[in-house]
């Protein structure tokens, strides 16, 4: 087990956003001895940071005697423009705050085709009413599309407080063709007892799709992003899932296909940060 156990977290999935990170921060608190925050991503180390620890302890229903889980995406998120390195940045900084809270934590890092990353969290953008700018000139205009597919940085911005070998590294696509073994590596790289007879909940509901043009128009409303979540929250826990899917094939439709001139460009912008992640990780991507 991780040395100390409790309060503040020594066990973080950091991302990357669009990754399948809802769906193995579930499955990791499977384990008897792991609480995940509620919400997933309590977003303490970055937006709410000034909200004190009072406020983080909270978001964990047991902080004494367990291994807590905190699986904030927006954990690697840091600007690669030296502009935006700034302390009032909540994006810039993570790593150091997080070592000087928790000096002896571990890292689960899952990391997606970048590619496909960036056009997925363009389109999660589009969904929340967030974004009307098409793909390309979106990702050209706002650097944070592309920040958090550049892999190799931000993983360098981690590696000048802690060691690799505190960093266990997936990509998604192995998550999802073998949950079970994926789960039982990160318990096995937070010190957990690994017991492989146990079965592993591997539903995922976390699927790519944008909102129907009325939805996308609803969604742009005040309030509108937050009370959907927590209509959502609320009937992942009351309703079966088929319900759900059902619910969602009516206010959505699937995401429109990437364009090969379109994969180019963001390949073209990757290119250096994809290379040299792969050459240090192994994990090789497609584009």
């Amino acid at each position: 087990m991780i040395q100390n156990t409790g309060f503040p977290p020594r066990l973080f999935i950091i991302g990357a956003q669009k990754s399948a990170t809802t769906f193995f921060a579930q499955a990791v608190g499977q384990h008897s001895s792991v609480v995940v925050s509620n919400p997933k991503e309590p977003d303490y180390y970055t937006v709410h940071r000034q909200a004190g620890l009072d406020w983080y302890k909270n978001k964990f229903t047991k902080a004494e005697d367990a291994v807590l889980l905190d699986a904030s995406t927006s954990y690697s998120s840091a600007p690669i423009n030296p502009d935006e390195q700034r302390q009032d940045n909540p994006r810039f900084g993570v790593p150091e705050r997080i070592y000087k809270a928790s000096p002896d934590a571990r890292f689960i890092y899952i990391v997606r085709d970048p590619v496909a990353r960036t056009y997925a969290g363009y389109w999660h953008s589009v969904r929340a009413g967030e974004e009307t700018r098409p793909f390309l000139k979106a990702i050209a205009e706002n650097s944070f599309y592309l920040d958090i597919s550049r892999y190799h940085f931000q993983l360098q911005c981690y590696l000048q407080y802690f060691d690799m070998d505190r960093f266990l590294i997936l990509s998604s696509s192995d998550v999802t063709a073998n949950p079970q073994e994926a789960v039982h590596r990160a318990w096995s790289h937070a010190g957990l007892a690994v017991d492989r007879s146990a079965s592993i909940n591997s539903e995922r509901r976390n699927v790519s799709y944008q909102y129907s043009p009325g939805m996308q128009r609803l969604m742009r409303l005040p309030g509108a992003k937050q009370g959907m979540k927590r209509m959502t929250h609320m009937a992942r826990r009351l309703l079966p899932s088929s319900f759900i899917d059902g619910a969602r094939g009516a206010l959505t439709r699937s995401l429109p296909k990437m364009k090969d001139h379109e994969k180019e460009a963001v390949a073209d912008y990757l290119r250096e940060d994809t290379e040299a992640f792969s050459k240090l990780t192994g994990i090789i991507f497609s584009t």
